[in-house]
C-alpha cells in the first residue's frame, strides 16, 4: 500500500473537521497531486525532480543582481582611481584620504548600486534556493569582463573569455533544474 492510498484510508476513517483541519498544514500540492512531507529529489525518474519554471520576479531580481554587483564595482574601480594615490600614514592623512574618496560622485553610485544589489539578492533568496540563486548569480562574471572592458578600457584575453564561457555554460545547467527544491514549509522540519 503506497503512502497515498495510507493517507487516503486514513482521511475517510477520520471524517471530523477539527482533525481533518489539524492534518491540512501537513499536506503538499505538487503537480496537482496531494502528498504529505517534505519534497525530496528522487532523480530524473521521479515526478517530484519536475520543477515549476522560474518566475518572473525571481527572474528579474537576478536579472538585478547580475547587473547591479558589476555596475557598482565598476563605480568604486572608477571613484578610487580618481582619487588615487591614497596615503595612510601619518595618521591625519587617513582622514584626508576617507574625505577625498567619499566625496567623489563614482563612489556614492557605486554604493547605491551595491545596494541595490544587496536587497535584490536578499529577496531572491527568500523566493528561491541558495544552492540556485548562487551559480545563477556567477553570469555577473560576464558582465564584470565586458564592464572592464568596455567602461574601464581593460584588455580581456581570450583565455579569460573562454573562463567566462565555461562559468556560463555552467549556469545554463544549473538553471535546468528548479529555482526551489525544498518545500518551504517543511524546509527547517527534519
Amino acid at each position: 500500500m503506497t503512502d497515498r492510498m495510507k493517507f487516503s484510508s486514513f482521511q475517510t476513517a477520520i471524517a471530523t473537521p477539527q482533525i481533518q483541519s489539524r492534518f491540512q498544514s501537513n499536506r503538499i500540492l505538487y503537480n496537482n497531486e496531494v502528498s504529505i512531507g517534505p519534497l525530496v529529489d528522487k532523480g530524473p525518474e521521479s515526478d517530484v525532480a519536475a520543477h515549476k519554471p522560474l518566475q518572473l520576479k525571481t527572474f528579474l531580481m537576478i536579472l538585478v543582481m547580475v547587473v547591479a554587483g558589476p555596475v557598482g564595482n565598476v563605480l568604486l574601480s572608477m571613484g578610487m582611481k580618481a582619487v588615487s594615490p591614497l596615503t595612510f600614514w601619518p595618521p591625519a592623512q587617513l582622514l584626508h584620504s576617507g574625505l577625498k574618496v567619499f566625496a567623489t560622485f563614482p563612489i556614492w553610485l557605486g554604493i547605491l548600486s551595491l545596494i541595490t544589489f544587496f536587497i535584490a539578492y536578499m529577496l531572491v533568496l527568500s523566493w528561491a534556493d541558495y544552492s540556485f540563486v548562487q551559480p545563477v548569480s556567477s553570469l555577473a562574471y560576464g558582465v564584470v569582463a565586458l564592464l572592464g572592458w568596455v567602461v574601464l578600457g581593460e584588455k580581456v584575453s581570450g583565455l579569460r573569455w573562454t573562463g567566462i564561457a565555461i562559468i556560463c555554460l555552467g549556469v545554463f545547467v544549473v538553471s535546468r533544474t528548479g529555482p526551489r527544491a525544498t518545500n518551504r514549509e517543511t524546509a527547517g522540519k527534519s
